[in-house]
């Protein structure tokens, strides 16, 4: 059955995940060690003794009902290949017994095309943010996703507009310093300045040792800015 249960189908759905192109930062099994108080699966289809598509899945009981199981940014795989995400899908319908689950949800950050859409209404999948108002889900629907691998720091300044280069230029000669510097004190500050933000806004705020948890199993860095 295409479900880790041994610790060498974790090794080697790890490295898949870790080298697909497909794969994001969500989909990472060290993802379930930031969201440490959801459940962790992890499924996969695989061709020929090699795994070709995995969906890392958290689930977390409702209090009514029971669970609410969801993939973030999953699928780890071409989303186009319709059939191997229909595969993997159905690979993971042993989690619905498994925790008395009412609902799987993906959000896989691709680009968007009514083709694709249209695609996978027809195996019977809905997507649940399709013409509805962008602003009554809790997560962004759109990505802005700047490429700059390969750049050097001279060529990605003269890819900003000419006013956001004026302003970086006067921010070096007001003296704002930017440093990268992570450790207990900078977040303490940092998580100060969220407390101060989200009350002034009256948003909610992820706890202390969320962030730290970023920190320790997800690379999360601190820059902190100076004047």
């Amino acid at each position: 059955m295409p479900l880790v249960e041994s610790q060498e189908d974790f090794n080697r759905y790890k490295k898949f995940v870790r080298n697909s192109k497909f794969a994001k930062p969500m989909q990472d099994p060290n993802w379930a060690k930031v969201k440490d108080n959801w459940s962790v699966d992890y499924v996969y289809v695989e061709r020929s003794n090699q795994i070709v598509a995995a969906l890392t899945i958290l689930g977390i009981k409702n209090k009514d009902s029971g669970y609410f199981l969801y993939a973030p940014r999953g699928p780890v795989c071409d989303f186009k290949d319709y059939d191997l995400v229909d595969e993997l899908i159905k690979e993971a319908s042993v989690l619905k017994d498994k925790y008395n689950a009412f609902l799987l949800r993906i959000d896989p950050e691709v680009i968007f095309n009514e083709k694709t859409i249209y695609e996978y209404r027809k195996r019977g999948y809905d997507f649940r943010t399709y013409g509805e108002d962008e602003h009554s889900f809790s997560q962004p629907r759109h990505s802005m996703i700047l490429p700059i691998s390969g750049m050097s720091e001279d060529e990605l300044f003269k890819g900003f507009s000419s006013s956001t280069r004026r302003y970086l230029r006067k921010s070096f000669k007001s003296g704002v310093e930017t440093v990268l510097e992570t450790n207990e004190k900078t977040l303490d500050k940092f998580y100060e300045l969220t407390k101060i933000m989200a009350e002034r806004q009256g948003v909610t705020y992820r706890p202390k040792d969320y962030f730290q948890r970023l920190i320790d199993h997800s690379g999360g860095i601190i820059f902190t800015t100076y004047y």
